[in-house]
């Protein structure tokens, strides 16, 4: 089974998917999920002839077969952190009308939220670490629309940091992020999009690190 997270909006089309697949089980993987952070910095992958496509289907293919030659026996445990960055942005009023709250910097309650991430631990027979696995929902929109290049958003921070700091690779898994947005939603670069984007990134690594640690 190959697991494939992508810093993109979506994954690619059912076509895309096919020969990935195909191609996976030449390496005698039978099972390949894909999923997205959904990061909305990416490029669309909807257009099945855009240039870029091929590139990152080709792309996913080496990552399935790299892993292929790079497996080994492995433990895994199981943990779970909170992780508060995130809101509903949906508030229903007293009359029932609903009112769109993008951004909530005063962090005014709203539910429902789940602030509960769960956390795989993968580490060699003797204790190395190979991998943290997070699973979080929270649209990765913390830089809006005035940024016109490509990014991971807050979810590329916190991997950076937790792999900087516990080792091995670490990898995004999106959850149910339909109306969860962070409180810094939509931050314009020129009123620190970046240094937000670093910031909640960082209060997740801070979350995910501890609990890391306790994993059994």
């Amino acid at each position: 089974v190959a697991l494939v997270t992508m810093d993109l909006g979506r994954i690619p089309l059912a076509a895309s998917c096919e020969r990935i697949r195909a191609r996976a089980k030449d390496e005698g993987v039978d099972y390949v999920f894909m999923t997205a952070t959904h990061t909305h910095h990416a490029p669309t992958m909807e257009a099945e002839n855009a240039p870029y496509i091929k590139n990152i289907e080709t792309a996913i293919g080496n990552t399935i077969e790299d892993a292929v030659k790079k497996m080994q026996p492995a433990r895994i445990g199981v943990g779970r952190a909170e992780i508060d960055v995130a809101h509903n942005r949906r508030k229903i009023l007293d009359d029932g009308r609903c009112l769109m709250m993008w951004r909530n910097e005063k962090k005014l309650p709203t539910e429902p939220v789940d602030k509960e991430a769960g956390i795989v631990k993968i580490t060699s027979t003797d204790g190395a670490p190979l991998a943290t696995m997070v699973f979080f929902a929270c649209h990765p929109v913390v830089m809006g629309p005035s940024n016109c290049q490509y990014s991971a958003d807050y979810p590329g921070e916190m991997a950076r940091i937790v792999k900087e700091q516990a080792g091995g690779e670490c990898l995004f898994f999106q959850g149910a992020c339909g109306n969860i947005n962070p409180y810094l939603d939509k931050t314009p670069l020129d009123k620190g999009g970046v240094e937000s984007m670093r910031s909640v990134g960082r209060a997740c690594a801070e979350a995910v690190l501890p609990a890391l640690s306790r994993i059994e």
